[in-house]
């Protein structure tokens, strides 16, 4: 996903690359993510199916193979963690690689890493004295029912850090360059577009 833009805080450039990444997201997401996706889908699974049988197992009186299958299970999940991880790095850097400092895209992340990544970029930009994230999430088209489920997390998220918010369509601005208290701004022209 090139950008002609730099680094900049123009609010025409940025609006236009907020329209133009919304509209034309990759939706593939690298084949090596969804492999390690899929494996940590089958570690879980295979979690599921060890915690039940240790409870068989226990209810039955084998306390020795309940506590072993016990023991698989943790390590399945342990195992199911580290590809999630590994599989939400890759997929950050896919969507992320050529945006400018300001902007975050959390598309392809499950709700608790795209948090974990919005943290890290909001004290980069802090760190940095940048006063604007624009946080790409996405609408929902790829999720079940068509509902999002980043966008709403992501305005919780402000809201319980006090941050000031311009809600927009797949996108969020979080205003860095005001003071600590929640605040959300719709600004709209006479169109009813939102005017960052």
């Amino acid at each position: 996903m090139g950008s002609t833009f730099s680094s900049t805080t123009d609010d025409h450039h940025s609006t236009f690359y907020a329209t133009s990444v919304s509209s034309s997201v990759k939706s593939d997401i690298p084949f090596e993510a969804e492999s390690l996706r899929r494996e940590a889908h089958q570690c879980k699974s295979e979690a599921e199916a060890a915690s039940r049988q240790s409870q068989h197992e226990y209810h039955s009186g084998r306390k020795s193979e309940a506590k072993a299958l016990s023991n698989q299970k943790k390590d399945l999940y342990s195992q199911m963690d580290e590809k999630n991880e590994q599989a939400a790095a890759l997929i950050f850097q896919h969507f992320n690689q050529n945006l400018p400092e300001h902007f975050i895209d959390l598309h392809g992340l499950y709700v608790f890493e795209a948090l974990k990544y919005l943290q890290q970029k909001l004290n980069e930009c802090r760190s940095s004295s940048i006063s604007r994230l624009t946080v790409i999430t996405g609408m929902g088209n790829h999720s079940p029912h068509k509902m999002a489920k980043i966008n709403p997390e992501v305005e919780n998220f402000a809201h319980r850090n006090n941050l000031k918010i311009i809600p927009g369509r797949g996108r969020v601005e979080i205003r860095l360059d005001t003071d600590d208290q929640y605040e959300k701004v719709d600004y709209q022209d006479s169109d009813g577009c939102i005017i960052l």
